[in-house]
């Protein structure tokens, strides 16, 4: 159901897209030894949880054609507006944030997929 099944993702989208999105929008999480030490620990938890509601690329086979344009529309913007990754989560992730270039491949490959 991931989303890498779906479109023919290129390399370095896919890269980009486990280092700053997946530990939050999918069922791939990986923690870092801080995320284990409360309150960092139900801080993640929550924010992982309300992410998965949104989007989860784990799940991206289940939603209808509506539904993922309305995501890729999302996506692009919010990283157009860097939205995404929030700051909240790149202050402790700091592999998570996303450079200029990084951002425009995202934002390149997603609206080719419009």
């Amino acid at each position: 159901m991931d989303i890498a099944r779906s479109y023919n993702i290129p390399a370095d989208v896919k890269k980009i897209l486990h280092i700053s999105c997946y530990d939050c929008h999918s069922s791939n999480t990986n923690y870092v030894w801080y995320d284990y030490i409360q309150p960092v620990r139900m801080m993640m938890e929550s924010h992982i949880k309300r992410a998965r509601k949104d989007l989860d690329f784990s799940e991206w086979g289940t939603y209808s054609n509506r539904k993922k344009e309305r995501l890729l529309t999302s996506i692009k913007k919010q990283i157009e507006t860097k939205e995404m990754p929030p700051p909240s989560y790149t202050l402790m992730h700091k592999n998570a944030r996303l450079n200029k270039m990084q951002a425009k491949v995202l934002i390149d490959w997603v609206g080719s997929q419009e």
